[in-house]
């Protein structure tokens, strides 16, 4: 059950009609313990914080609002119901918020108020789940005066332009705010409503699961952003609805990262950036858990080249026929693979160099993933996959690319070869429609 919060400002009704077209069933409450038993909480709300804020205090609501924030429910703010979020407002002199957010309210003072009508927003959490299938520049329906000012501009999912370009919508974990008005901006506004009521990621796994994945790869981007774990309460509750293993990565800096996701029933923890920043780390890393360790490397750039002439590129196409293994040299980046690359890992043959020195200090695993190819549902760098499958005999994952039944069966002739070819991810192209998963792993499952 969504609880939308009734506190007596705003056109609550249009917004739980809004939610019954798209068929989720939304309650209007302002009862404690309805809002309690919901799954989503929904705050909306028009007028000013501070006759808002002294409504939410009579009804006994402001400690309920937290408690479901702080529980990991998604919620949503909208239009005041985001303002409401932050530290305090100037509208009528200092208004003190409920502080969820650090930042504040201000009026726009170089066009005239209110903001009223269609305007545009600018897309800049292209992973935030809110704007899931949500093209850049769509437009939605706007009546304020005034606009949040977040301290943490990490927040801000989308921008709009209205004499200056202000934060129109922000995005933390479960945390969501629209200044705009979803319930009013036709088709857009309720896709947005659907991607809220849909954003729960454990049926996604469990979905996943029923089709016959044999594991469950996740990816905390945000944690891979920012350099830690940010989606913590999401990964808990994805272990413990499936009963596939899960490994995990992004963002996973410290040896106590590791223990809390393995105590948490994480079968084996991704490490990326951390394996270039630190290498003391990895080989204690390594030592202390090994099989329960997967290194990522996941090159922003990759150049083959001939041995007896390394300046030279060669036709990728020939890497597997060639009795001469040529040299494969990956541009890696050292603070997250969405940083600028500025370290390369040059890789001559199984006898040296770094993927030598990480088997050696038991890795078990490499996930190798080209980022030019990930997402662009072009098709996996099998050259690559190849020549790294050529340097190492520990099980490697692919990744990056895989969009079809003909790029599974092509891996699958891989694997013919090369028998530590072990696994492949894939997320856009069964998310979108263009590979069928069940199919893939039937496939998978009849060539062992």
């Amino acid at each position: 059950m969504i609880a939308i919060i009734d506190y007596g400002m705003g056109n609550l009704r249009s917004v739980q009609k809004a939610f019954e077209k798209i068929g989720a069933h939304a309650t209007v409450t302002q009862d404690p313990n309805d809002i309690r038993k919901a799954n989503k909480v929904v705050l909306p709300g028009v007028g000013a914080i501070q006759p808002a804020m002294e409504k939410l205090q009579s009804l006994g609501l402001i400690p309920v609002i937290w408690e479901a924030i702080d529980q990991g429910k998604p919620f949503l703010g909208i239009c005041l119901g985001l303002q409401l979020l932050f530290e305090r407002s100037f509208e009528g002199g200092e208004v003190q918020g409920l502080g969820i957010l650090k930042g504040t309210v201000e009026k726009f003072t170089s066009l005239k108020v209110p903001h009223m009508g269609w305007n545009q927003l600018k897309i800049q959490q292209s992973s935030s789940p809110l704007f899931k299938e949500i093209e850049n520049s769509s437009n939605v329906y706007f009546c304020h005066s005034y606009f949040v000012k977040p301290l943490n501009q990490s927040i801000t999912a989308t921008t709009t332009d209205y004499g200056v370009e202000f934060t129109s919508s922000i995005s933390q974990d479960r945390l969501f705010g629209v200044q705009f008005h979803p319930e009013k901006s036709q088709s857009i506004g309720l896709k947005i409503l659907k991607n809220f009521t849909e954003m729960h990621p454990v049926k996604a796994a469990q979905h996943w699961e029923s089709l016959g994945a044999h594991w469950l790869h996740v990816v905390d981007l945000d944690g891979a952003e920012t350099g830690e774990i940010k989606n913590f309460k999401y990964i808990i509750d994805i272990v413990k609805s499936v009963q596939i293993p899960v490994e995990m990565g992004g963002g996973i800096r410290t040896e106590n990262d590791i223990e809390r996701l393995l105590n948490i029933g994480i079968k084996r923890v991704i490490l990326g950036t951390k394996v270039l920043e630190d290498r003391s780390f990895i080989k204690t890393i390594l030592k202390k858990w090994g099989e329960k360790i997967a290194v990522s490397f996941d090159p922003q750039s990759i150049k083959i080249s001939a041995r007896t002439n390394p300046s030279i590129p060669i036709d990728q196409s020939s890497v597997g026929a060639s009795p001469d293994l040529p040299i494969i040299t990956l541009s890696m980046g050292t603070h997250g693979w969405t940083k600028t690359a500025i370290s390369q890992i040059e890789i001559k043959d199984k006898n040296s160099g770094p993927l030598k020195e990480l088997q050696d200090w038991g890795l078990r695993c490499l996930i190798f993933t080209d980022i030019t190819k990930d997402g662009t549902l072009a098709g996996p760098n099998f050259p690559a996959i190849e020549q790294m499958l050529n340097v190492i005999d520990i099980p490697m994952i692919a990744s990056g690319g895989i969009s079809s039944i003909e790029d599974v069966k092509k891996l699958l002739e891989l694997h013919k070869k090369y028998k530590h070819l072990s696994g492949a991810i894939t997320g856009k192209a069964i998310y979108e429609g263009k590979l069928d998963f069940k199919e893939a792993v039937q496939l998978c499952s009849q060539k062992g």
